[in-house]
């Protein structure tokens, strides 16, 4: 479905270049070289992108800087308005999205709640969205945005003809959803509901973070804005904290303006690192998918556990819809399973007894992680909203990486092994 190769190039939007060329080059500077430059060290110029750490930057004259004030898009004054790094990095980001511009943040959920502001929501206007999103947003949506007047509707996004009656009925301001949701990976049909969201004028978000632009890119399907929490794979290293939104062009003033106000403001360093985990972004992903696929298998087959989430597996109920929207490019690295007859309890010592994979409150890094939803990402919501999304006490997420996939299987494995046999 989707009108670009990530392999084999064919976006015409950046010459035809693929997908695994243009992560290794975006955000370098590709310009030419001055044939008649004179420098003591010899002509050149670094082929990785440099930092820029300036808090400020100065000017000749009081009018150039009372302008770059004015037109705070055209020149760069102050780094919590804009900085070179940090910009180079959201327009990598919004570049593979294939959108117009990017806006840095401090965070993903900095760059959820700008995304969210930068729609217009105020008092009186609505939001439709997925039932299931991270637990964080769902807060968010139900405190903070909820505290300024902003009504929530909850809708499982999987039954396609409610969620559209419902957008139908409310004619939401904005409708927020998630490509593959978190934590029970179901993956949303981002036809059915940008063809709903063009249908009553609604800005249409989604968050990208699980499948990445490798995957799929949500402006095919119709989406104002992607928001990325940076700090899972696209740094993929476990060692920076980024978000960024990806917009149409008439969507990127109403996000600045959010970013500057808020001052959600990404370092200079983080963006650096960010734009060089972009640079093998491909590979993880492609070593990090095989993985997930074969733990998956794995888990399906041990009999204290009774049912793992996996698109990629023939039985889950969206592998034919993922199938449609991925290609052939796999399924993610994400995915989660439910301990048999299990409970918290079960869950904390399938845990303990982890030995490689490592229980962390994140995602997509290069090690493998897992995670215990009802405890962690998905604590805020009380146990009657958990059980209503199908988030059980014996649910664990895992965030699979780019370690053997024997060793990762063999781990988990002596793990489930410690619960008593429940055939």
């Amino acid at each position: 479905m989707l009108s670009f190769d990530p392999m084999n190039g064919n976006d015409q939007k950046s010459g035809g270049r693929a997908f695994a060329t243009r992560v290794v080059h975006l955000g370098r500077d590709t310009g030419p070289l001055n044939p008649t430059a004179t420098r003591p060290d010899g002509q050149g110029r670094p082929v990785a992108p440099g930092m820029q750490l300036a808090t400020s930057f100065s000017f000749g004259t009081a009018d150039a800087l009372d302008d770059a004030f004015e037109h705070p898009d055209e020149a760069y004054c102050y780094a919590r308005i804009s900085g070179p790094t940090t910009d180079q990095f959201a327009n990598a980001v919004a570049d593979l999205e294939g959108l117009d511009g990017g806006v840095p943040f401090g965070s993903g959920m900095a760059a959820v709640h700008a995304a969210l502001l930068g729609a217009g929501l105020g008092a009186g206007d609505t939001v439709v969205s997925s039932q299931d999103v991270y637990g964080a947003t769902h807060t968010l949506l139900g405190t903070v945005l909820a505290g300024q007047g902003v009504r929530t509707h909850l809708v499982d996004f999987q039954d396609v003809e409610a969620t559209q009656s419902l957008i139908a009925r409310v004619r939401p301001k904005a409708i927020f959803a998630e490509t593959v949701s978190n934590p029970l990976v179901r993956v949303a049909d981002l036809t059915a509901i940008g063809e709903a969201a063009r249908s009553v004028g609604s800005v249409f978000i989604v968050d990208n973070t699980f499948p990445t632009p490798y995957l799929c890119r949500p402006a095919e399907f119709g989406a104002h804005m992607v928001v990325h929490s940076a700090t899972k794979y696209i740094g993929g290293h476990g060692d920076m904290t980024a978000g960024v939104v990806a917009a149409r062009a008439d969507k990127l003033p109403a996000l600045r303006l959010v970013a500057r106000l808020t001052g959600a403001t990404l370092s200079p360093f983080d963006a650096w690192l960010g734009l060089r985990g972009l640079r093998t972004l491909e590979l993880r992903l492609v070593r990090q998918f095989a993985n997930a696929m074969a733990v998956a298998t794995a888990l399906a087959a041990h009999p204290n556990v009774a049912r793992v989430h996996y698109p990629g597996l023939p039985d889950h109920p969206h592998h034919a819809l993922a199938a449609s929207m991925f290609g052939d490019r796999g399924f993610g690295a994400m995915l989660a399973f439910e301990i048999r007859e299990g409970g918290m309890p079960d869950a904390r010592l399938v845990l303990d007894a982890l030995r490689l994979v490592l229980p962390a409150p994140t995602l997509g890094d290069v090690y493998s992680l897992a995670m215990h939803p009802a405890s962690a990402s998905h604590r805020g919501l009380t146990p009657e909203d958990r059980a209503r999304i199908g988030i059980g006490d014996g649910l664990i997420r895992l965030s699979i990486g780019i370690e053997s996939a024997n060793d990762l299987i063999d781990d988990l494995m002596q793990a489930l092994d410690q619960l008593p046999s429940r055939h």
